[in-house]
């Protein structure tokens, strides 16, 4: 259910920016996952296309992309990934580190077609 409700929320994302751009239809979304999210892509794809259907976004083609985030240790400064949630320095074994990118679901754009009637 983790991807059914991020799929939601981001399909809604992408139609209020279609609905402030007057847009009568979707063309496409490029939208980066960090892995942060520990999701599966298939998934996340299966149900934002079943959200758009019946809307502008119906027929949009999908783009996604998985990004692996580097995680930067406070004490040493080493950079590293991490397959965990739980993030230890594989320098010096600290746990104060941090995401050293921006981590969630990002809409990088959304190809729109404008009604120009609307405007």
């Amino acid at each position: 259910m983790h991807e059914s409700l991020l799929a939601k929320n981001t399909l809604e994302t992408i139609l209020n920016e279609a609905k402030n751009n007057k847009a009568s239809k979707v063309i496409k979304a490029k939208i980066k996952i960090s892995d942060t999210e520990d999701l599966s892509v298939e998934s996340f794809k299966f149900h934002i296309k079943n959200y758009a259907q019946g809307t502008i976004a119906e027929n949009m083609e999908v783009e996604l992309n998985f990004i692996q985030i580097p995680i930067v240790c406070n004490d040493c400064g080493n950079r590293f990934y991490s397959d965990s949630h739980i993030y230890l320095c594989d320098n010096c074994g600290s746990e104060n580190t941090y995401s050293g990118a921006e981590e969630g679901i990002i809409i990088e754009y959304i190809d729109l077609e404008i009604d120009e009637s609307k405007i």
